[in-house]
């Protein structure tokens, strides 16, 4: 039927050493085509083609996987995000070049009044004026011969001044050790685009915090019923694999959703093929690897 041609094209059973890498590559590889083509389908909705994109870009995180003997680095995960993310829009700052006035006239008008206001020894003013204008050099500038609050009120004020959307907001607010918007559920909602934000992520931790917002990002993405975003997410962060029944772990199936105590569903076997191509991969690595509690 067609359940077991669709299962029967998996070199399986998977295992490292034995099974070639190349054939779980290609298999792996179709799958992700198979998406793409299912996510150009003209009669299905925006969040069926969202869901379809986000299963493709999980297949081909499985082959880098493979492709990389089960060991990413943080770059190549940000190469395979990026990928999939359209060219940003550009913007004009908060604050310079809107209102119908040229940015170079706006530019020149701010900087006569900070050069008033510093000939007139008003430093404080003038950095207040700086920030409101979005002078961003002569703030930091002037903030750098100041104390550590002015300095403090310049950082904050530069980063409220982008938009939660834009990636930048997301790296400058890691540097600060904050939480970004993008990984609660109505940031994501305003942001669009969550790639370019978890290549941000990614490329940039430095602490468990970076981790746990990776991980928030997943659960707000799930929030959304996009399971394969969430799962991608769950692994960068490190969470291990569960199963249904244990409550400490996020997933048990790679791209399933997990059911719930009264919800005792079985998965299409198809969806234990893209599991069994996660262990192989990792397996690559380790001698001996298994998920003893997918088995």
């Amino acid at each position: 039927n067609e359940l077991s041609e669709r299962t029967s094209k998996l070199p399986g059973p998977l295992i490292p050493g034995d099974t070639p890498k190349s054939s779980v590559v290609q298999y792996a590889s179709n799958k992700a085509e198979e998406c793409i083509e299912a996510s150009q389908n003209p009669d299905i909705s925006p969040e069926e083609q969202d869901l379809a994109q986000d299963d493709a870009l999980l297949w081909r995180f499985l082959v880098l996987l493979c492709q990389q003997n089960g060991v990413v680095v943080p770059s190549d995960v940000s190469d395979l995000l990026m990928k999939e993310v359209s060219p940003p829009t550009v913007r004009s700052p908060r604050g310079v070049g809107v209102g119908g006035v040229d940015k170079e006239e706006s530019d020149d008008t701010a900087l006569n009044e900070l050069r008033h206001l510093l000939i007139a020894g008003r430093k404080k003013d003038a950095l207040d004026l700086a920030c409101k204008k979005s002078l961003w050099g002569h703030a930091l500038m002037l903030a750098s011969r100041m104390d550590d609050q002015s300095r403090t009120y310049v950082v904050n004020r530069f980063t409220a001044s982008l938009l939660s959307t834009d990636p930048l907001s997301t790296f400058y607010t890691l540097m600060l050790g904050k939480t970004p918007s993008v990984v609660r559920p109505e940031g994501l909602s305003r942001a669009g685009d969550w790639k370019s934000h978890l290549a941000m992520m990614v490329t940039n931790r430095s602490s468990q915090q970076d981790d746990n917002n990776i991980s928030s990002l997943g659960d707000s993405l799930l929030s959304q019923g996009r399971v394969h975003a969430a799962h991608l997410c769950y692994h960068l962060a490190g969470l291990q694999l569960g199963t249904d029944s244990d409550t400490q772990h996020k997933y048990s199936l790679l791209g399933v959703m997990m059911n719930s105590d009264t919800d005792v569903t079985y998965p299409d076997p198809e969806e234990l093929c893209r599991t069994e191509v996660f262990e192989y991969a990792l397996g690559l690595s380790k001698t001996d690897f298994s998920l003893p509690l997918f088995q």
